[in-house]
């Protein structure tokens, strides 16, 4: 978690620029928080998590530091590139389902596998939205984001693309007949179409109005229905796991 915490301080730092125009409001661009002592946190932070890296095993250790270092090269190198940086921020989240099973076990079983699938499609389409919400404030580091190179409108198919493969069919990833999944799911099934009617809806609106302040409220959205369906897959899957 501190290293984590570290990329994103780090990041902020490099995306100082950007953050004025975008997020005027937050700790940096706002002077609430100075540079330096941000670079000083976030080298405090990789320090504590790196020495606390070193008492895990040398699986969870490559994962961490590997993922670590792709979040730096993509702060300062691969987030201009556009779509490569998303597919980079999307990996590095997903891979913390990784880390922390090889921690805790030693080893990555099916169940994480498809949790990581729905985590790195639903940051994927994430990201590729939210291109539309940042084009003012990429534009001045010369960010070849989705949005700039090819327009709003055309980010807002791939991003809604992405968002439907991790959390419209992500979940029938769980219909597992031999384990017993599709019975003890059913209920959670039904529950789950609710939010994704939900996000289906906005989908449709954002692809209708693909503007940086209706993608401000997609977002919005977006995060609540993503809450809401992975607090019941997560249900189910304890349920699943205490009943077998």
């Amino acid at each position: 978690m501190s290293m984590t915490a570290s990329s994103f301080v780090f990041n902020d730092v490099v995306d100082y620029e950007i953050d004025v125009v975008n997020r005027p409001t937050a700790p940096l661009p706002s002077s609430r928080v100075s540079r330096r002592g941000a670079i000083v946190f976030g080298i405090l932070l990789f320090i504590v998590g790196f020495v606390f890296s070193l008492r895990v095993n040398i699986q969870s250790f490559i994962v961490l530091n590997v993922m670590y270092a792709l979040s730096i090269i993509y702060s300062l190198k691969l987030k201009a590139t556009g779509l490569l940086g998303n597919i980079v921020v999307a990996l590095c989240v997903s891979s913390s389902f990784i880390y922390g099973s090889l921690t805790a076990t030693g080893s990555v079983n099916h169940v994480v596998l498809k949790i990581a699938w729905i985590a790195f499609f639903v940051n994927l389409g994430r990201e590729v939205i939210q291109s539309i919400q940042d084009m003012e404030g990429d534009k001045r580091k010369r960010v070849r984001s989705v949005a700039i190179v090819y327009g709003p409108r055309t980010a807002g198919l791939p991003g809604s693309i992405f968002t439907i493969l991790g959390l419209i069919l992500g979940p029938l990833l769980f219909l597992d007949y031999k384990a017993g999944y599709s019975v003890l799911l059913s209920q959670t099934f039904t529950l789950i179409l609710i939010p994704e009617a939900g996000l289906i809806y906005s989908i449709i609106q954002l692809l209708k109005q693909p503007t940086p302040g209706f993608t401000r409220v997609f977002l919005k959205r977006y995060n609540v229905f993503t809450i809401v369906i992975l607090l019941l897959l997560a249900f189910e899957i304890a349920k699943s796991t205490i009943i077998g």
